[in-house]
């Protein structure tokens, strides 16, 4: 396997992956990777007005997402992880650099539209993370870093599902 290091993103390159990838005003953007987030800035401008753009890292690229959405109580999100692998996988991951979106009412037809959009965020840190099932039952809570990381392990040919909770 080759070993891949941080890549710099130059407006070049950034309009070459947009246009590749045909992004446009009002998309919905989550990037896997967000770095120093040249990209990101990139398809901030892209995706406005009426887009969104989120993150989410992984500090080792060794799993793959299998899904995020709106967790089934609208209390946050849910991550899904899968550990290809034939070894149990320690790593971290931090949705949207650490940061909760703003929390606002929506009527049932919004939050129908809405199911797969991640609102923007304000500031705040998500106030917990957990492990849940596969239908978001709580199994187990862990520590959110000061730096918004989320340290976990996962076992071979298995998934594992996140909770992000405002």
């Amino acid at each position: 396997s080759l070993d891949r290091g941080a890549q710099v993103i130059t407006p070049k390159d950034a309009a070459t992956i947009l246009a590749y990838c045909d992004v446009k005003c009002g998309d919905r953007v989550l990037e896997v990777g967000a770095g120093s987030g040249g990209l990101t800035t990139a398809l901030l401008h892209a995706v406005a007005p009426g887009g969104s753009v989120h993150t989410l890292e992984l500090k080792e690229e060794n799993l793959n997402v299998s899904a995020v959405k709106q967790s089934e109580d609208e209390e946050g999100y849910v991550v899904r992880l899968f550990n290809y692998s034939d070894k149990t996988i320690k790593n971290a991951i931090r949705l949207n650099k650490g940061r909760a979106p703003i929390e606002t009412p929506q009527s049932p037809c919004e939050r129908e539209a809405a199911e797969w959009y991640l609102p923007p965020y304000d500031g705040r840190m998500w106030s917990k993370c957990s492990v849940v099932t596969l239908e978001e039952l709580p199994e187990s809570e862990l520590a959110i870093g000061k730096d918004g990381f989320v340290d976990f392990e996962i076992a071979p040919k298995k998934i594992l599902t996140l909770k992000f909770v405002r």
